[in-house]
């Protein structure tokens, strides 16, 4: 395998290297000193190389074209990016910017790296843009087009209505953002048409989910096959916990195996002549298992159902069905992954001082000494103590209760929220969660102008990129929620939220989520439509509710015990 990864990280211009870029450096500073060799037990570490064009830049830019925040108010994302895509990029860097054009080989992300992104408590994890291209043009000037165009579509991202709601949300002035640019190589192979990773993750220290007999501190490791894309979206994953890496999460078989991945992203090396610079996913492709099976990279991450057994077999069998579950990888340890991933969030844990996560890619090639590449791509820290409250608070009569949850994340006393927003379960259609979010947005900005927050309750996963799973929300159209509520139905059941861009941003807000199973006979979690039902509603909508408490609803929250009360 090419090893390409310890390149110098390179700058271009002056000024901060924003949240992202400098957990990258902070992680590069330090890989040297946790594995010396750069090599863990056969897997070779490191991060794939990259330039930082720092936020000095993206101010100059901003100065020379006369982009004044004033440009941009009532414009959409779609004309924002295209006056984005018409100004000049500054005359005393295009020159640097097309040697390293010039030098960089294979595909490449365009990532944001703002002063706020990746912050313990004000983060905003996954709002700004990132742009992947093939970057395989025979023409230069093209390549250094596309690549000019992709940085301009990330600074426009700052301005994005999602972007903004989010500032105002938090109350943070979006006009004193500054946005460095993090230009990478992407971690993966070429196969055929296409360019992927085997597989991606996203690892947390700590676990608010913990199952089986483990335990919160064992932290908890969610992976899927292709680019990490399906797991910040919140898409369909494979999570387990690391002291117990056989261990498969708590459901059935069924569910299990209509929980599985069934489609993964990749970047596609042949796309279509039309080009669409507006759109961040302009050069990816969500592509079908049978790709992966094509590629011979199937086999490495899954493990085949028989029926007539009803039991999964590791590895990939001439007939049944598909589960990837990393069975190969965890079980038959044709890697040593788990133990690196261990190693890493111990490591990496005692040098930041607190809880982390981090995002990875890993690309596997059993034949040569060095039998995997693991890419470091992102470290963040995350929020992970607790206070604790009387326990008592929790042994009220049910009539007297409007929501409990043993599944709640969070620690809060709250004491100054009226609203609910909430789904009717009559209402509830889950083919139709794709139509949800415009509505639920239109909502949410009336509570941002009103400077009031709401308790907001639905079926599934909040923030889902996968429509079957929840309800496909971004951060932004649920900003000005106080507390959030996910609860199950039985045509929606998914596993409980973790593991998103959109979930990070929940926990490091200290924003009290709250879940309730109720296919799980175990799960003594309820919500009150009863009460619901007597309240004032202040709008019906064609999928949600709105109504009023005349008193202030108190909402307590023990995260420690992973209890969650709502009451008057």
């Amino acid at each position: 395998m090419e090893n390409h990864y310890f390149s110098p990280i390179s700058f271009i211009g002056s000024g901060s290297p924003g949240g992202k870029g400098s957990g990258l450096i902070r992680i590069n500073s330090c890989l040297q000193d946790i594995f010396p060799e750069y090599i863990y037990k056969g897997i070779r570490i490191g991060v794939p190389p990259m330039t930082i064009l720092l936020s000095d830049v993206f101010d100059l830019f901003i100065k020379e074209n006369k982009l004044s925040p004033e440009l941009f108010l009532d414009k959409s994302d779609s004309q924002l990016s295209l006056i984005f895509q018409k100004s000049s990029f500054p005359v005393t860097l295009i020159g640097a910017i097309r040697l390293l054009s010039n030098s960089l080989k294979g595909p490449i992300a365009i990532r944001s790296s703002s002063l706020t992104e990746d912050s313990l408590n004000k983060p905003f994890a996954g709002v700004f843009a990132t742009k992947m291209i093939p970057n395989n043009n025979p023409d230069p000037n093209v390549r250094f087009l596309d690549l000019i165009n992709a940085v301009k579509f990330v600074y426009a991202s700052t301005w994005f209505k999602s972007s903004v709601d989010c500032f105002n949300a938090a109350g943070i002035d979006i006009n004193i953002e500054k946005m460095a640019v993090i230009i990478q190589s992407v971690h993966g192979m070429k196969r055929n048409n296409y360019f992927y990773p085997d597989f991606a993750g996203v690892g947390r220290s700590f676990n608010y989910y913990p199952f089986s007999n483990g335990k919160a501190e064992d932290g908890v490791v969610e992976l899927a096959a292709g680019l990490g894309k399906s797991i910040v979206d919140g898409g369909k994953k494979w999570f387990y916990n690391p002291a117990e890496p056989e261990v498969p999460p708590p459901a059935s078989m069924k569910n299990l195996l209509d929980a599985g991945q069934t489609e993964f992203w990749a970047i596609d090396l042949y796309p279509p002549e039309k080009k669409n610079p507006f759109s961040e996913t302009e050069y990816m492709v969500k592509l079908p298992l049978k790709i992966l099976e094509r590629d011979n990279s199937l086999c490495n991450l899954c493990s085949t159902y028989s029926i007539s057994s009803d039991r999964l077999e590791m590895g990939l069998r001439p007939s049944g069905f598909r589960l990837i579950d990393f069975s190969p990888v965890l079980k038959g340890r044709i890697i040593e992954f788990n133990e690196l991933i261990i190693e890493i969030l111990d490591q990496f844990k005692k040098k930041s001082g607190s809880d982390i996560e981090i995002e990875f890619a890993v690309n596997i090639d059993q034949a040569n000494d060095i039998k995997a590449n693991f890419a470091f791509l992102q470290i963040r820290p995350m929020k992970s103590s607790f206070v604790n409250l009387d326990s008592s608070i929790f042994n009220l009569d049910r009539e007297d209760i409007i929501v409990y949850s043993e599944n709640a994340l969070g620690n809060a006393v709250i004491e100054d929220i009226n609203d609910i927003v909430y789904i009717e379960p009559s209402k509830f259609d889950p083919m139709r969660t794709a139509e949800f979010p415009l509505e639920l947005e239109k909502i949410n900005r009336c509570f941002i102008e009103n400077g009031r927050k709401y308790i907001l309750a639905g079926f599934g996963r909040w923030g889902s990129s996968d429509p079957a799973l929840g309800i496909p929300v971004n951060w932004s159209q649920i900003s000005a929620a106080g507390v959030i509520i996910e609860s199950t139905k039985e045509d929606m059941n998914p596993a409980l939220s973790q593991g998103s861009h959109f979930f990070h941003n929940i926990l490091n807000t200290g924003l009290p989520y709250l879940s309730i199973d109720e296919q799980n006979p175990n799960d003594k979690g309820f919500l009150n439509y009863d009460w619901i039902s007597k309240q004032e509603v202040i709008h019906s909508g064609r999928f949600f509710n709105h109504i009023r408490s005349p008193k202030s609803i108190k909402i307590l929250v023990d995260g420690r015990k992973h209890k969650g009360i709502i009451v008057l």
